[in-house]
């Protein structure tokens, strides 16, 4: 983290100045992190401290020249977020055209949704996400348009954990893949193949296919002990994260499942993005985060010279 401020302030200074910095830089930061949600919840206040009480300011040097240079930050404020709530946020700021696309979506696959209407969803104040990570799925849960951290949880595994599945049931088969690394694997995959890798491209996504049937039974049992906590106010359920686009076609029908099968008298909507939003969520949700707090600073400011 403090690699990636040193980096952004020099970049920012050579910019200005044509080269590199004769003296110390004195950089005061804002950041806005998260946290997967377990984490969150036992190291959101510890986690904050490393970065805004330190006895003196944090140091970076940059060896990359021939001289060094040496950057030292100070935080003015740092905010910790969990992941996938800090996703609503971005989710919330971008409006009815979104909201109508994903209600589009989910009429689609058969839910009628009578009467509804994007400015209804984005009025929802109880709602659940469900951010698909290459190694976690976090259920952050909203009660009242407050982060619920008592009903909000974290799965241990993620798309990249359907990966890993799918290179090891090839080898229990004994077939040599040829993939040394799940992302190997999701780069093969994301490439249209050739004519002369199609029969082998069609026999590797069946593994990686039923291993996203496995995976999505299991993120469908998660949202059930969520929805056991939650699901009687609950109005709308959004999934995004950057492992969600690839395992939409078995994740959404197994969420829609269970939803409808736990809420007989009236399901509410599961809303899939799509992966142009899906992957920069958490990240727009924090940069969010971070500018409202750095208003309300200036805000407070101007208060106390005014008086």
């Amino acid at each position: 983290m403090l690699g990636v401020f040193a980096a952004k302030a020099l970049k920012d200074y050579v910019a200005e100045h044509g080269g590199l910095p004769q003296e110390d830089m004195h950089v005061t930061a804002r950041a806005a992190l998260a946290l997967p949600i377990t984490e969150f919840l036992r190291h959101r206040e510890s986690y904050a401290a490393e970065f805004l009480h330190a006895d003196k300011p944090h140091l970076v040097v940059i060896e990359n020249f021939e001289t060094k240079v040496i950057v030292r930050i100070t935080f003015a404020d740092v905010q910790v977020l969990a992941e996938g709530a800090s996703a609503q946020y971005a989710i919330v700021a971008k409006g009815e055209p979104l909201m109508n696309a994903m209600l589009q979506d989910v009429r689609a696959h058969g839910m009628a949704l009578e009467g509804i209407t994007a400015k209804d969803v984005l009025g929802a104040s109880n709602t659940i996400g469900i951010d698909i990570g290459e190694g976690t799925v976090n259920f952050p849960v909203f009660t009242n348009g407050r982060f619920n951290a008592d009903a909000s949880q974290t799965f241990g595994k993620g798309y990249g954990s359907v990966l890993t599945g799918a290179i090891k049931a090839m080898e229990d088969q004994g077939i040599e893949s040829g993939f040394s690394s799940r992302k190997e694997l999701a780069a093969f995959l994301q490439r249209e193949p050739s004519a002369l890798k199609r029969a082998f491209y069609a026999r590797v996504k069946q593994f990686v296919d039923q291993e996203a049937l496995f995976f999505a039974d299991e993120v469908a049992e998660k949202l059930g002990s969520v929805l056991r906590a939650v699901g009687a106010v609950t109005e709308v359920a959004f999934v995004y994260g950057g492992g969600s686009g690839p395992i939409k076609e078995a994740v959404y029908p197994a969420l829609l499942s269970k939803v409808n099968e736990m809420n007989t008298i009236s399901a509410f909507p599961i809303l899939y993005l799509g992966s142009t939003y899906s992957r920069h969520l958490n990240r727009e949700g924090l940069f969010i985060a971070v500018k409202t707090v750095e208003k309300r600073a200036r805000k407070s400011a101007r208060t106390q010279d005014a008086a």
